[in-house]
This record gives structure tokens, C-alpha cells and sequence, in this order.
């Protein structure tokens, strides 16, 4: 499943559309950036993986929240898209 917001256009001054809910679980290829704003938050279940591609970035922007909820059993994992 592909995860990065891509071209997005919104109204002057209005915040980029929050990140989409996670599925646990699942892997995801980050395409593009994925931009987390003050008073968003990305929260990432355990057993998430995380295949970054060329140029894609995560944003946690000062007032955003990033949750990642990973286990030692159940690990949230980041890695690159060339990995795989």
C-alpha cells in the first residue's frame, strides 16, 4: 500500500490534510513526503513496516505528534524501499 501525500493543493494558509490512519500490520511504501502538522498526529501500530523511497520524507512539524506503538514482539519498522 502506497503512503506519502504527492501534490497536494489547499487554500492559502490552510494546513495540508492530515496523514491517513494506519493499519496494522501492513507495509507501506512512502512515495512521497508525508508531512505531520502541528495539532496532527501519525500514529503507527505495532507490527508496521515502513519502506521509504528515493527522496521521501517524514515531517514532524514543532506541534505534531508522532506515535509509534511498536513491541519488542511486535516492532514497528522503518526501512528503505531498497531493502526489500
Amino acid at each position: 500500500m502506497e503512503l506519502g501525500c504527492g501534490e497536494v493543493t489547499v487554500g492559502a494558509g490552510a494546513p495540508p490534510p492530515p496523514p491517513p490512519p494506519l493499519d496494522a500490520g501492513t507495509v507501506y511504501l512512502v512515495t512521497a513526503d508525508v508531512e505531520v502538522s502541528s495539532g496532527q498526529t501519525l500514529t503507527i501500530p505495532a507490527g508496521t513496516r515502513l519502506e521509504v523511497g528515493n527522496g521521501a520524507q517524514l515531517f514532524v512539524e514543532a506541534g505534531g505528534t508522532l506515535t509509534v506503538n511498536g513491541t519488542a514482539v511486535n516492532p514497528v519498522m522503518f526501512t528503505s524501499a531498497h531493502d526489500t
